[in-house]
């Protein structure tokens, strides 16, 4: 797996290395910052369901006409599945439709998430931005020097996916890219298949080192140690209600739901069901791509 991950056997994606700055980098930012978000502005006033001429594409901007298309799941299916199978990426849950498969892993992936889990995010957020403005004398480049460390750190200590220093930044950056990918447009074109395959090759092997593992040793303090804990093994979880040396079948990760007040069929909506792999490979996936978002 080190040999699988060591740095000088690929050449890197790079957001910046596509993108330099200079009149292009501009340009972009001036379209997506001010241009597009100053038509929506104008459509919602004077047009708010757009029919692009020409093109199978509405646009919709008016917040009813918003709230219906939310409310028409069935009518309105989510359109993801074509650009996530391209980047193999098939167990992501927002690309699924409302069906049963959708249900199953829903419910399998969310019971390991606990409510306790946001007091141990706030503090990793909290400590790693201390650390890094107690030791900056200058002005900082807040995507560089702020949010990829502390989402790194959210990354690491709490989804327990260990990113290596020398592949941070395209890991980073791969995540960014193919989350763009994802929720992009209609229309794939092949270079945007190019730098999507490009970018989430970058993602991969540090996940899939991630669930080796964590597979071999879980850490219940982590999501993908739980998963590894308590479904993927089918090993019994500890309960704190539990006697000493006793145990709990894993139909849900019932100490999360203690610690936290609640009893366990309350929360565990979907007790008995269990997760796959793929979506384990989904939730690991998922710190930056739906991710990146703190």
């Amino acid at each position: 797996m080190a040999t699988k991950l060591r740095e000088a056997e690929v050449a890197h994606f790079s957001l910046e290395g596509r993108n330099p700055p200079g009149p292009r980098q501009a340009l972009t930012s001036l379209v997506l910052n001010r241009l597009i978000p100053g038509g929506m502005s104008v459509l919602r006033r004077v047009r708010p369901v757009w029919k692009v001429p020409g093109r199978d594409l509405v646009v919709v901007t008016g917040f009813d006409a918003v709230q219906e298309v939310f409310s028409r799941q069935h009518d309105f299916e989510v359109p993801y599945e074509e650009r996530v199978e391209l980047i193999h990426f098939d167990g992501f849950l927002l690309a699924l439709q409302d069906t049963d498969e959708y249900h199953k892993m829903h419910d399998g992936i969310t019971q390991l998430f606990c409510p306790d889990d946001t007091g141990q995010v706030k503090s990793i957020i909290r400590d790693t931005t201390a650390d890094i403005l107690a030791g900056r004398g200058r002005d900082l480049d807040l995507i560089q020097d702020l949010v990829k460390p502390v989402v790194l750190a959210v990354v690491e200590q709490y989804y327990g996916v260990p990113v290596p220093e020398a592949l941070a930044q395209p890991f980073f950056d791969g995540n960014l890219a193919s989350s763009g990918f994802v929720f992009a447009g209609p229309r794939i074109t092949a270079k945007q298949a190019a730098i999507a395959r490009a970018a989430v090759a970058e993602v991969w092997p540090v996940i899939d080192a991630a669930m080796d593992a964590a597979r071999r040793s879980p850490n219940r303090a982590t999501v993908l140690g739980r998963y590894y804990a308590c479904w993927a093994g089918q090993r019994p979880c500890a309960s704190p209600s539990t006697q000493p040396g006793r145990t709990r079948t894993p139909s849900c990760w019932t100490g999360c739901w203690r610690r936290s007040g609640s009893t366990t069929s309350s929360r565990c909506s979907g007790a008995g069901r269990r997760t796959t792999p793929a979506s384990a490979r989904g939730l690991a996936g998922s710190p930056l791509s739906a991710r990146a978002r703190l």
